[in-house]
């Protein structure tokens, strides 16, 4: 049995986050992006694109990059009901647990007011020493404003550190940390 850890107890009691699957969630009342939206992004050259997401700031990673472009053009052909799920994607980024408890909660105030789709991180006690990752997901990794406007508001709240922006594909896809060709993202912030 896992115990909580002392610092999310009364998050877990209280009436904005709520636990599932062993994560404490936040979400914010958004509604996902439409396929009309994901297809207009789709339609145009990838050089563009990869253009459009640097001039936002955003640091991309080209080849993890086009690779997810390319799976989404051909989940268009097959499974076009799938793409509005597809497309979320979201930053993580590791912080102490007495940190990841204050981040969280600033997470949890002031979602609302900004783009992020929800927030979860693990609210149990780590082995000493463990950082706890906390993930705020955005609804389309194409929508470079919105990921960036997101990235810009964990920044302003405090995050520093490494961020890692990994689209959901990847996760359906089974890429993860370690996979043998590719990065488990597609954009990345470094800030100390």
């Amino acid at each position: 049995m896992y115990d909580i850890d002392s610092n999310f107890e009364d998050l877990i009691r209280g009436e904005k986050c709520f636990l599932k699957r062993g994560w404490l969630w936040v979400e914010n009342e958004l509604e996902l992006s439409s396929l009309n939206e994901i297809r207009s992004m789709l339609k145009k050259d990838i050089n563009l694109l990869i253009d459009e997401a640097e001039s936002c700031g955003l640091n991309v990673l080209r080849r993890e990059f086009i690779f997810a472009v390319d799976k989404l053009r051909e989940l268009d052909k097959v499974r076009p009901e799938s793409l509005s799920y597809i497309v979320i994607g979201k930053w993580l980024f590791y912080q102490s647990p007495i940190e990841a408890s204050k981040t969280f909660r600033l997470i949890v105030e002031g979602i609302s007011e900004s783009l992020a789709y929800s927030s979860k991180t693990n609210p149990w006690k780590e082995r000493r020493g463990k950082d706890k990752v906390i993930i705020v997901y955005t609804r389309n990794f194409l929508n470079f404003n919105e990921v960036m406007s997101v990235h810009d508001w964990l920044r302003s709240i405090g995050v520093k550190g490494t961020m890692y922006y990994k689209p959901d594909l990847f996760t359906y896809l089974g890429i993860y940390s370690g996979h043998k060709s590719l990065k488990s993202y597609i954009y990345i912030s470094r800030v100390k």
